[in-house]
């Protein structure tokens, strides 16, 4: 039978497994004896809170209730007094009181205390969890889960996105809304945030303690859309609602009136001007003084001034950006297995371009040259250690990073600052006018030799195409040919021979451009489904 008695803090200190409380003297006092071998627990009842027992075994003293539930007589513990392993912090005799009283009271209304504990421990893990999350927080998780890693065989991974959201972790790192939790991440902590950079790019404010040095439409678009995206990617997980409707998107209704116009970027190398041509010469002769052998065997002081064996890198990277209209990351990623001097083919692979597809451009004769001497020279510069980038990087293994010393030296000696995207520029342009196209010619010729996806300009030669044009590349062979031979006129090259066979291909495109209707309309076709 299990004695009762009124429990004190002082007794249940004083209680150990081995003297059993056997009965109860008239004065209320524990009568102790041994407890029998064998033996694995015995109990109390406590006088002071009906229902509520204490249970004493070899290593733990724990509080419990018994009480009839769901038809038969149910057990749950409260909490340990003692416990030998210290699992859990003690529960004093007032604690346990107040615990029983509350337990009971649920089982006398039907529920399992344990069940609401449960659920009651769940939701505020889940609170818990909401507040961890952090706008910092949700975006790191963003990083990490569209964080490109290189497949089996590939050096680098062309990843501008990933390069972007880096630079908008870093520019909001002070803002207001950076520390805030998601769960109370409102329009007000977003204009708080994201107002003032508006501000910057209206001239209407000078600097914050975040942010970009200078705040322009891309900008403040780059940090407007990826914290959007990280907030929408977290408000899912935490059931916060839709994206659509979220703190961000209504941020951004408000400020439509006030979101900074697109600033359209025109400006090009124009070779038709003197300044043009001079810059032409300038970075010709560079590229003379960048390719003496004398750099590479007398290796001169990497730190002192002048031109290094680098140097003829940059300077080669930037004539075949004006050959080729490339961009600059995919040319600067281009490797020597992609390049083939017997087909006259350079591929682009499909982890290099901008619309994350195969492309391909035509090896004309001066580009051919270039990259053969730039094959020689890096040989040259480190026979130990080849490299699969053809524009190596200092750095061993990698391919070149900033190549804009180059630019910067040109822009010093001609006072004209062009960059790798004016080169490109100059392409576009160059490539339609010459011939006089018809618009939607230019459009497919100018767009195919640029490596834009068909659906944004219409440029990808499809299928329907290749019984006209059977090879994009030798397609557009004869269109660079001519540029490049226009090109050495103006530097006062002479023509490289074995262009003569191309001009004729040419010739035959674009009159058919001009004279067949129904290739034109096929064309125009084209274009209207991109």
């Amino acid at each position: 039978m299990v004695a009762k008695l009124m429990l004190t803090d002082l007794l249940i200190e004083k209680l150990t497994f081995d003297q059993m409380v056997s009965g109860v003297t008239k004065t209320g006092r524990p009568v102790l004896s041994p407890t029998p071998a064998g033996k694995r627990s015995w109990m109390l009842r406590d006088l002071g809170q009906p229902g509520l027992m204490m249970r004493l075994t070899p290593g733990t003293t724990a509080y419990c209730i018994r009480r009839k539930f769901a038809g038969s007589s149910a057990i749950r513990t409260l909490g340990h007094s003692w416990s030998a392993n210290g699992t859990s912090p003690p529960m004093s005799l007032d604690q346990a009181r107040k615990r029983a009283r509350r337990w009971l009271s649920d089982m006398d209304d039907g529920k399992d205390p344990l069940k609401v504990r449960r659920d009651n421990l769940a939701l505020t893990k889940a609170s818990r969890e909401r507040a961890r999350i952090t706008m910092a927080v949700a975006f790191d998780e963003l990083m990490m889960a569209k964080k490109k890693i290189p497949k089996a065989g590939q050096t680098k991974v062309r990843d501008e996105t990933g390069k972007d959201r880096r630079s908008v972790a870093k520019w909001m790192l002070r803002s207001p809304m950076w520390t805030t939790p998601l769960v109370e991440l409102d329009v007000s902590t977003i204009k708080a945030s994201l107002d003032p950079l508006i501000a910057i790019s209206q001239g209407h404010a000078t600097s914050i303690p975040w942010g970009p040095k200078s705040v322009s439409f891309g900008t403040l678009n780059k940090i407007y859309l990826h914290s959007a995206a990280a907030w929408g990617r977290a408000a899912k997980k935490l059931k916060l609602g839709d994206r659509k409707e979220g703190p961000f998107a209504q941020w951004r209704d408000e400020t439509k009136s006030n979101w900074p116009e697109p600033r359209v970027r025109q400006t090009m190398l124009d070779t038709d001007t003197l300044a043009g041509v001079a810059w032409l010469k300038a970075l010709l002769a560079f590229h003379t003084r960048a390719h003496d052998l004398a750099l590479i065997s007398d290796r001169p002081d990497p730190r002192g001034q002048g031109l290094k064996p680098h140097t003829s890198v940059l300077v080669d990277f930037y004539l075949i950006v004006l050959l080729w209209g490339t961009r600059k990351t995919e040319t600067a990623l281009l490797e020597w297995r992609s390049v083939d001097f017997e087909k006259r083919v350079v591929y682009l692979t499909a982890d290099t371009t901008k619309n994350r597809t195969r492309d391909t451009v035509p090896l004309t004769a001066w580009a051919s040259e270039i990259l053969r001497k730039r094959k020689q020279m890096n040989e040259l510069w480190r026979p130990d250690d080849p490299n699969p980038f053809v524009f190596p990087s200092r750095r061993h293994g990698s391919p070149m990073t900033n190549p804009r010393g180059v630019l910067l030296a040109l822009h010093e000696e001609t006072g004209l600052m062009v960059n790798a995207h004016d080169l490109r520029r100059t392409m576009a342009t160059e490539v339609g006018s010459e011939h006089h196209m018809q618009q939607a010619a230019k459009l497919l010729l100018a767009g195919a030799a640029l490596h834009h996806g068909g659906r944004r300009s219409g440029s990808t030669i499809s299928a329907v195409t290749e019984q006209y044009i059977q090879k994009k590349a030798e397609a557009l062979r004869p269109i660079y040919q001519d540029r490049e031979d226009k090109l050495r006129k103006l530097l006062g090259l002479p023509i490289l021979e074995g262009h003569a066979r191309d001009q004729g291909k040419a010739d035959d495109v674009l009159s058919r451009l001009r004279t067949d209707p129904d290739f034109k309309k096929m064309v125009l076709e084209i274009l209207m489904k991109g």
